[in-house]
């Protein structure tokens, strides 16, 4: 079942994602809304309530969405608008009519229709839009506040600490260096341009071209991109697979014998193994929408009768696919719900600051405010993350720890970073040329002068306990190169090992 699992019919993973890569690129939260396989039709629903709809090509790590139309989300939920979108567009078909402009009258009778189809399913399309937005909530928001704000005030001191002791660092705490890597892997993966929700809509199209051997992104994001795969495929299940070719097949035996229809079954649950979570009304739906019209000969009581025998055949794969997804993945089919991606991201950046605090100076106000913005993100999740991930990278650069030039700058737009940034520098500059500077004595031991304001403290504090017992091993830059795929999946285990409850124990200063 695992082999069959992974080599699945990835159309909704690769629809969450194309989402997501959208989302990164308005920087701003996106969930799928609605999914038409039959017509290639996507639709979203963003943070900033719009409704932003179009058709998806996904192919060769190109992930395409075209002929967008982006509205405002209550249009489908505010009765007046929509009453007064069908008298608008009863006019233009009127028009059309009278001016003879047969072309432009049956497209307006298309929008009537479908604007109909939204009036009649008023309840159900707020409902489910109301669900939808309600994941949008404060958890999702990194920026803006108070542990945010001193965390970028003390971004000078951490990049000194950094620097200072960036040997020792990449020596002897792994987890800071394994984040570190799987963060520059992230930049990476994640290096779209910011655009505007009018840039999209001008252009009418959005690509994202993922250029990595081997998915940064699902890597990251595996057990979330399952969680919400499984619950599309539970929900949208007749509306996004129901023109497969495996699933003409097997509805094309409704009068087949048993043994035929196992055959027909397996190979469709080979490549689309959700099959085996649907309920006998999704399946009848799903049947009934690929029959259509050719679906005469065959009665109600037929369909509903071969829908109960391929429910009976197909429990089997169920009990095998939920264990699998228990064991593989830690996805409990019974605690299923809406969520963001990036929450294993959102671990890492945890674990990082948390191995900070840890090594940080004693009763210092760096080690404080690290822990308490430790705190504060292991309960965040959301597309944030990336923009966090950035200035993680940022943090990094300006302490020396990667010599790369990373495009990640042009992202921000945080006077406050930038700032926090420029007085690092100085204060790295500062340090290194005090180093150098520093006279030793003839026994090799290094001789105690003033140091400047900036400085003195972090020097005094680095001097006591048993800093001097740390042994700062020599370490190349290359330590902090991109990772291998196999080596971000084993950070990904060691960080979630970590979260789990495995924390690193305290240490005493470096």
């Amino acid at each position: 079942m695992l082999k069959i699992f992974e080599s699945r019919n990835k159309k909704i993973s690769d629809i969450i994602k194309l989402g997501d890569y959208l989302g990164h690129s308005l920087r701003e939260n996106v969930q799928v809304f609605s999914v038409d396989g039959m017509e290639n039709k996507v639709t979203y629903l963003t943070e900033s309530n719009y409704i932003v709809q179009g058709n998806y090509s996904i192919k060769n790590g190109s992930y395409i969405l075209e002929n967008i139309n982006i509205q405002e989300a209550d249009v489908f939920t505010d009765e007046k608008k929509l009453d007064s979108g069908i008298k608008n567009q009863v006019s233009l078909f009127l028009e059309g009519l009278y001016n003879d402009n047969y072309r432009e009258a049956e497209g307006s009778f298309s929008d009537i229709i479908d604007i109909f189809t939204s009036r009649a399913h008023y309840q159900n399309t707020f409902d489910k839009l109301q669900k939808k937005a309600a994941i949008f909530n404060e958890s999702n928001s990194i920026f803006g506040t108070e542990e945010y704000d001193r965390f970028i005030e003390v971004i000078p001191e951490l990049v000194t600490f950094l620097s200072e002791n960036k040997e020792a660092i990449l020596g002897q705490v792994p987890e800071i260096s394994n984040s570190l890597k799987l963060s520059e892997s992230v930049a990476k993966a994640f290096s779209s341009p910011h655009q505007t929700i009018d840039d999209i809509k001008a252009s009418s199209r959005f690509e994202f071209v993922d250029t990595s051997s081997k998915s940064i992104y699902e890597m990251i994001c595996k057990q979330e991109l399952v969680k919400k795969e499984i619950l599309e495929a539970k929900n949208s299940f007749d509306v996004v697979w129901a023109s497969e070719p495996v699933i003409d097949i097997l509805a094309g035996k409704v009068f087949a014998s048993d043994d035929e229809i196992e055959v027909a079954l397996t190979e469709a649950l080979k490549e689309l193994p959700y099959l085996a979570l649907v309920s006998k009304k999704k399946l009848y739906e799903t049947f009934s929408r690929n029959l259509g019209g050719s679906s005469d000969h065959i009665s109600e009581k037929d369909l509903k009768s071969y829908v109960s025998r391929l429910f009976e055949m197909k429990k089997p794969a169920k009990e095998q696919l939920t264990e699998l997804l228990g064991q593989k993945y830690g996805v409990n089919l019974q605690y299923l719900k809406e969520s963001y991606s990036f929450k294993s991201l959102i671990n890492t950046q945890f674990v990082l600051f948390e191995s900070i605090a840890k090594i940080a100076p004693k009763n210092s106000v760096l080690k404080q405010v690290i822990s308490e913005f430790s705190s504060y993100m292991k309960g965040k999740t959301g597309v944030q993350s990336i923009d966090m991930n950035n200035i993680i990278q940022q943090v990094f650069q300006h302490a020396g720890y990667s010599n790369e030039e990373l495009p990640l700058m042009e992202s921000f737009s945080f006077n406050e970073v930038k700032n926090a940034f420029e007085k690092a520098d100085i204060l790295v500059e500062r340090a290194s040329t005090l180093k150098k500077e520093e006279p030793v004595a003839t026994d090799g031991k290094e001789t105690e002068e003033e140091a400047p304001e900036e400085t003195q403290e972090a020097d005094d504090q680095e001097g006591e306990g048993d800093s001097g017992e740390v042994q700062k091993e020599e370490v190349d830059d290359e330590s902090a190169n991109v990772m291998s795929d196999e080596e971000v999946m084993k950070a990904i285990k060691s960080i979630s090992d970590i979260v789990s409850g495995d924390a690193i124990e305290d240490e005493e200063d470096l």
